[in-house]
């Protein structure tokens, strides 16, 4: 009887927990299946036809993506997309493992240093990009006026009017932003690395360098990997930085894919072309996710 009451307790139970688990669930997937899936089939939808976002579609096949390799704005997008993602994965990694290095050892001041470097991550994008765009304005900005100040005048460029000088301004703003998020990965995988084969090392008479090469940097892959994909998409995806500093200038000279397709798809009402650019964006960012996880994997 006690037996058959428990057992009875049990599997009500655990059909509880299966709809509180349900309950928790349905919400989240939901929004994620309204606001990611149902977006992403549409875009790869509307690349096929020729659609202004109010009238009638018109399916057109294949003809926008023919229309992407001879557009010259949407070339020099990738192009400058190219040169963003690049100096950004290079520039931002290369630094944070430098910082990780540095402030690895716990203590108070490299406990400050950390936050320090930390706190751009969590600052607003928009808000960073219009205090860069005062900061690198060729007129009143600060750096500007510091040069002529200084009777430099030769070094006071025009940082957000000039390509390729506008897209490493950008990327400059971008590391300044996320080397700090970069920073705590390459930290968190330093101190998993057993303080033993650093001893071991030095016994054996290695230097720092040696060291660096032989256990530090080979057992800092996997955060490495994770912290160049998450560039990689970052770069390719990113958006506001552009859209606020420059808008991709006068002539488009500083548009990447994601500000190009956003201005073909709102201003010029030309979602099925924009669906196109997209869809090529998806298939890149993919495609160099892929192939960087499969060089990390195949040099382990």
């Amino acid at each position: 009887m006690i037996k058959s009451a428990i057992r009875d307790i049990g599997n009500v139970l655990r059909k509880r927990n299966t709809l509180d688990y349900f309950l928790f669930l349905v919400l989240p997937l939901s929004l994620y299946f309204v606001f990611f899936i149902v977006p992403n089939i549409t875009s790869y939808i509307y690349s096929l036809f020729d659609y202004d976002g109010f009238g009638n579609a018109v399916f057109t096949g294949l003809k926008n993506f023919r229309m992407l390799l001879d557009d010259r704005r949407f070339i020099l997008a990738f192009q400058n997309t190219i040169i963003y993602a690049i100096t950004v994965i290079i520039g931002q990694n290369a630094l944070a493992l430098v910082f990780a290095l540095v402030l690895s050892k716990a203590s108070p001041i490299n406990n400050f240093f950390r936050t320090l470097f930390y706190l751009p991550a969590i600052l607003s994008s928009i808000a960073i990009g219009f205090i860069w765009g005062f900061i690198l304005d060729p007129t009143i900005g600060i750096i500007n006026t510091a040069f002529y100040n200084m009777r430099l005048p030769g070094l006071a460029l025009n940082w957000l009017g000039e390509r390729p000088l506008v897209m490493y301004s950008i990327s400059f703003v971008h590391i300044w932003q996320a080397v700090g998020g970069a920073t705590i990965i390459f930290i968190s995988g330093l101190i998993a690395i057993p303080e033993e084969l650093y001893e071991c090392a030095k016994i054996e008479g290695a230097g720092r360098w040696q060291i660096f090469r032989s256990i530090t940097f080979p057992l800092l892959r996997p955060v490495t990997t994770i912290n160049i994909v998450l560039t990689t998409i970052g770069c390719f995806k990113s958006f506001d930085y552009v859209y606020v500093l420059t808008g991709g200038g006068g002539d488009g000279s500083s548009h990447v894919i994601s500000t190009w397709l956003f201005r073909t798809g709102f201003q010029y009402t030309r979602v099925g072309y924009a669906s196109s650019m997209a869809v090529v964006l998806s298939f890149v960012v993919t495609l160099i996710a892929i192939a960087q996880l499969r060089i990390y994997r195949d040099a382990d």
